[in-house]
């Protein structure tokens, strides 16, 4: 490999002929001016060179010096932070200098008398790892000035997505209250006219939800963030789900609604049945508001087989106001509709055809639309799905199935008065012999699972005092079988990024405010049922405190398999150690073992530590691909720390690394304390 610049090399020797022996083998090398030569005869000489030239890429030095040794020449090395890569000379039976060499975090070594054919094959590899570092060092200079300037261009993009989040969340709020509320007394005894409004409240807060989904579906689709699922779902489920939804307004509007699937149409596809319902609704929606006599028509049927998927045409039809010809073309532009008095009489934001045709065509499907002015209108898409292998369960067997929620415990952790009688009201309402208790911020929230088991915890996110993240975090920390509780947060914050901050604070699950009675009562019984008896086998599956570390040091340089070794067995006399010199070899070895660790290097043979370790996490069956591993890089640079943790590792130290940091993040890792 090339590196950017001549590399400077300083040899260390007490030997009179010692620098003319190595100027003569890289004469050449040194006279075209790929390599700059430097001569100390004892370790202080080498240490002001150092001082006054602190880039020197590589030191050669002899370990049996007059004035300062080798070993005091390393320590300093160390100390001052130099950037020199350290190769150690001494005579073949001084194995002990060498070994204590290499512990004190020289790079390699080489015997006396020399080999200059082993030297220059030791240099090289030296430098080859010096290359490396300096061209990381140069892309990650470029990749700073590449940052700057995209964040440059994306700030107001930045600016406006944190402006659409925090107004999801200021307006999810107060609506969950609104929604909640509105749930709990419909289920009342209500007199006729007080049913009206109640109705008329939650259509319009309904209505207001979609706007807002909408907002915060265009910012996900512009930043390419939208994911898609892939799960089996019962398609006449997920009709009837729209049906349900539009029954209300259409009845209203005295308007017949008719639901056809064709009989050759697979009951059960592989696919995002949320997002199909949500182009759905968005089309039946529209048809109801732009129709005011007749009826909707929502049709399946098969257009045929494709690469073991089925295609299938949805078609929306509708009596309604029908579409000018010169505004086809424009309808499925963001915020557009037939024209402005169509906004002023019909309302709506003119998103909802936009966010259908974006979600249509990102799962590489088709969408368009036929119309005559005053007879009606038929929007019409096309989508591939896998035919599904589920069985569909009936719902009330599911449901009686579901866990006793008698003595089941629950955790409200809620700073609004508002939303916590909505959420203790609908569970007590939804689950019999349930018992909830409320706390107003994530540090009370602590203090109660601290002295109390919990089934569940149900976790707002912005908390005063202590939020909801920190909370979780810190619940977590605990002993089981509290440390445990399962907990879902309910928070106004619907953003991809919000949910990613839960999971990645603990938290088994999720549901957005204002949330759907039906939606929370499916996950609290799901969850139960699904962790109830997997927590207990986790408790039974944790590895015995007693039980000795058994760690695998994964390096393909010898040397460095010794250093490591030596120092753990140093640190824990009792560890079991086990070694792999490529990534290959470590998976072979995690399949057929037990490991509390993994130490990873990154650049190996076969396969590298970053290419291992992403085997490990999305191949291996749980709970193998759990195990910890920490990278052992000569790289400490920022990009290469973040490919570490990017890969799946849990955490990082670097060549040479000091032993304490090692045993201090070892303990992190394996949460032994009784090693301590």
């Amino acid at each position: 490999m090339t590196t950017l610049t001549p590399p400077k090399i300083l040899l260390v020797d007490d030997e009179p002929d010692a620098e003319d022996l190595f100027r003569q083998r890289f004469r050449k090398k040194i006279r075209q001016g790929e390599m700059e030569l430097y001569y100390a005869n004892n370790g202080v000489a080498a240490l002001k060179h150092l001082n006054e030239m602190p880039d020197v890429d590589v030191v050669i030095t002899d370990i049996n010096m007059p004035e300062m040794t080798g070993l005091e020449l390393l320590q300093k090395i160390k100390e001052n932070k130099f950037v020199a890569r350290v190769i150690v000379m001494s005579a073949y039976g001084d194995m002990g200098n060498i070994r204590a060499a290499m512990n004190k975090g020289a790079f390699d070594f080489i015997t006396k008398p020399v080999d200059f054919n082993d030297l220059e094959l030791t240099l090289n590899k030296t430098l080859d790892e010096v290359g490396e570092i300096k061209e990381g060092q140069k892309a990650k200079h470029q990749l700073v000035d590449a940052e700057l300037a995209r964040e440059r261009a994306e700030q107001s993009k930045k600016f406006k997505e944190q402006f659409l989040a925090n107004m999801s969340h200021e307006i999810r709020t107060p609506m969950n209250a609104v929604v909640g509320m509105t749930n709990l007394l419909l289920k009342s005894e209500l007199v006729p006219q007080q049913l009206k409004y109640l109705k008329a409240i939650k259509q319009s807060a309904d209505n207001l939800i979609v706007i807002i989904n909408d907002i915060l579906d265009i910012s996900k689709i512009e930043a390419g963030r939208l994911e898609f699922e892939n799960v089996d779902f019962s398609l006449a489920e997920a009709m009837d789900g729209v049906l349900n939804t539009i029954t209300f307004k259409a009845e209203e509007k005295d308007l017949s609604v008719t639901t056809l699937i064709d009989d050759n149409v697979p009951p059960v596809l592989k696919g995002d049945p949320v997002r199909l319902n949500q182009i759905l609704l968005n089309l039946a929606s529209n048809a109801v508001k732009f129709t005011d006599i007749g009826g909707i028509t929502i049709q399946v049927s098969m257009q045929g087989y494709e690469d073991r998927k089925v295609r299938l045409r949805f078609d929306v039809i509708d009596t309604g106001i029908g579409i000018p010809e010169d505004r086809l073309d424009a309808i499925f532009e963001s915020f557009s509709q037939a024209d402005s008095t169509t906004t002023r009489k019909y309302g709506g934001t003119g998103l909802g055809l936009t966010i259908s045709k974006q979600l249509v065509e990102l799962q590489d499907g088709h969408i368009g639309v036929t119309s005559k002015v005053g007879q009606g209108t038929t929007f019409y898409f096309e989508l591939a799905f896998e035919p599904g292998q589920l069985e569909i369960a009936d719902k009330a067997a599911d449901k009686v199935a579901g866990p006793s929620m008698k003595g089941v415990k629950i955790l409200l952790a809620e700073d609004n008065a508002f939303n916590q009688i909505v959420a203790q009201d609908t569970l007590e309402n939804m689950f019999a012999g349930v018992s909830v208790e409320i706390v107003e911020n994530g540090k009370l929230a602590v203090d109660k699972v601290m002295q109390n088991h919990y089934d569940l915890v149900l976790m707002d996110i912005n908390m005063p005092i202590m939020n909801g993240l920190e909370a979780t975090i810190a619940i977590r920390k605990l002993p089981a079988p509290n440390g445990n509780s399962l907990i879902m947060a309910m928070t106004a914050s619907a953003t991809q990024e919000a949910i990613y901050e839960c999971t990645q604070a603990g938290m088994n699950d999720y549901i957005s405010k204002p949330f759907v009675p039906e939606e929370l009562e499916e996950k609290i019984t799901r969850l139960l049922t699904t962790h109830r008896g997997s927590l207990q086998q986790e408790v039974k599956d944790t590895f015995d405190d007693n039980e000795p570390l058994h760690i695998l040091v994964v390096d393909d340089n010898d040397f460095n398999q010794m250093v490591a070794q030596d120092t753990l067995n140093a640190l824990f006399p009792d560890a079991k150690l086990d070694e792999a010199l490529n990534g290959k070899i470590a998976i072979d070895k995690i399949e057929a073992g037990h490991y509390h660790l993994i130490l990873m290097d990154i650049n190996m043979p076969v396969m590298g530590g970053h290419d291992a370790t992403r085997y490990i996490r999305t191949q291996l069956p749980s709970p193998k691909n759990a195990v910890p591993i920490m990278a052992m890089t000569a790289n400490v640079e920022k990009f290469e720390v973040e490919r570490c943790l990017e890969s799946g590792m849990n955490d990082y130290i670097s060549k040479p690394f000091d032993p304490e940091d090692l045993r201090g993040k070892i303990l992190k890792l394996t949460s032994k304390p009784q090693l301590a």
